[in-house]
């Protein structure tokens, strides 16, 4: 991850501010996930900035009433049912606030994203992926911070070869 422009932290810390960088739309960003900061980072794609109006209908994503052109998504562009929703969001269509942003994953029929909780703070954002050095196909507690379970992984994946990624490796962005 570059913090280069987003982020000052004091390292093994969580005391971090932000800096004179800002998203741009379409840009991946890693950040702490603002309904709940003790998860791991997430790591998004910027799809509302400040003031716009987002909304998902129709299999897209609309911007201020214009279809929002994305060939890089898996997936179809869905909203969330009411119960889905994660407290205070109240759903779609949404207005962006100031010092905010809307972000959405790549698979859109498996990614919990800003359709989901709302926007992102500035504050939240440390930075931009830089290079994916590993990546595996593993049991989701392996990432969620189970040390343990990230360890089989690996191993696994020196016994069972076919559950790395081999595409992904050393991509950058």
């Amino acid at each position: 991850m570059s913090r280069v422009g987003y982020d000052a932290g004091i390292p093994f810390t969580n005391l971090h501010i932000p800096l004179w960088r800002e998203p741009r739309r379409q840009q991946i960003v890693i950040f702490k996930p603002p309904f709940d900061p003790a998860q791991p980072d997430y790591v998004k794609r910027v799809i509302g900035l400040p003031g716009e109006t987002v909304d998902v209908h129709d299999g897209a994503v609309w911007i201020n009433g214009k279809k929002l052109v994305e060939n890089y998504t898996i997936g179809r562009s869905e909203p969330p049912g009411r119960s889905q929703l994660i407290a205070p969001f109240t759903g779609l269509p949404f207005t962006v606030p100031k010092d905010c942003y809307f972000v959405m994953g790549d698979n859109r029929e498996n990614s919990l994203d800003s359709r989901y909780w709302g926007c992102v703070p500035r504050n939240d954002i440390l930075g931009t992926p830089v290079l994916i050095y590993m990546s595996l196909d593993a049991p989701r507690d392996a990432w969620n911070g189970d040390i343990g379970a990230r360890f089989l992984a690996y191993g696994n994946a020196l016994i069972h070869p076919r559950t790395v990624r081999w595409r992904r490796l050393f991509h950058g962005f």
